[in-house]
């Protein structure tokens, strides 16, 4: 045995033990963070992402995540510290247009945004899921509600049980003051996440404003 691991065929026992311990301790902390951003408490979710992201840096999706839970929280120069690190690193154009755009979500600046998706967009990124529900999100904040209920469609056509999908388009419909299909909407909403604040509380609007 201990030849085959001098010669490099195998690893020492203790080893991959820990790796594989540590590797599952990781993905439990980010089950358990995102457990606690679907919940809205992010002081929890700080402490942990924190710890996942300088262990792991080159985890954007613990980056992403770090930063929206830091913009949350109003550590505004933080968020923008972490996703301006992506961008550094990052090999592909169209993904860092995207951490660009989810920047200027964070700071509000939805015209912005809407241009980092634009250049997403040139660079073949139209399909992808993550670019339709940001565009999405940036075109309900600019109150184009039509343009943003067409991608929540284009959505489903790639994942027909996104329970955010469903509720944009629950949002859009009532912005739009359709009652009727907004409640449809936000009903798949629910049936798909029973958990779901901002639906929970889109459908008590929309009950309130039919009565």
């Amino acid at each position: 045995m201990e030849q085959f691991v001098a010669l490099g065929y195998l690893e020492k026992p203790g080893e991959t033990a820990d790796l594989n311990a540590a590797s599952t301790e990781r993905e439990n902390n980010w089950t358990l963070t995102r457990s606690y951003l679907d919940a809205g408490q992010f002081l929890k979710a700080l402490p942990i992402l924190e710890d996942l992201y300088f262990e792991v840096p080159e985890r954007t999706d613990f980056a992403q995540t770090l930063a929206l839970c830091q913009a949350k929280l109003g550590l505004h120069e933080e968020a923008a510290e972490v996703l301006n690190g992506i961008i550094e690193t990052a090999s592909n154009r169209g993904r860092a247009a995207l951490i660009l755009a989810q920047s200027a979500v964070l700071r509000n600046d939805y015209r912005s945004a809407l241009e980092h998706l634009e250049v997403a967009s040139g660079l073949g990124l139209s399909g992808d899921g993550g670019f339709l529900s940001q565009k999405a999100t940036v075109l309900f904040r600019l109150g184009q509600y039509a343009d943003a209920l067409s991608l929540c469609y284009r959505l489903l056509e790639i994942d027909p049980e996104n329970s955010l999908a469903h509720y944009g388009l629950a949002y859009g419909y009532w912005k739009l003051h359709k009652y009727k299909e907004a409640l449809g909407c936000v009903e798949k909403a629910l049936a798909l996440k029973a958990d779901f604040p901002i639906a929970l509380l889109l459908r008590s609007r929309i009950f309130m404003e039919t009565r």
